[in-house]
């Protein structure tokens, strides 16, 4: 699907990562869902030794790989 690292990453982050966890998407679902890649993920400081989680940045998806998704 030519999908961009950073796309590819993003979509991981949100639980995306094999063909089939799109399965259950309808076509509006999956419209709201590349929408809200836009949208970054702050991270999280870790307070009395706890571990820093990294924040996950904004991507935009191109036409293409929206139309192959």
């Amino acid at each position: 699907m030519a999908l961009l690292p950073l796309v590819r990453t993003r979509l991981v982050a949100e639980g995306l990562e094999t063909i089939e966890d799109f399965a259950d998407f309808k076509k509006e679902q999956l419209k709201e869902a590349i929408k809200n890649l836009r949208t970054p993920i702050p991270g999280i400081i870790g307070v009395g030794g706890a571990a820093n989680i990294a924040a996950i940045p904004p991507c935009i998806v191109s036409a293409k790989c929206s139309l192959c998704l």
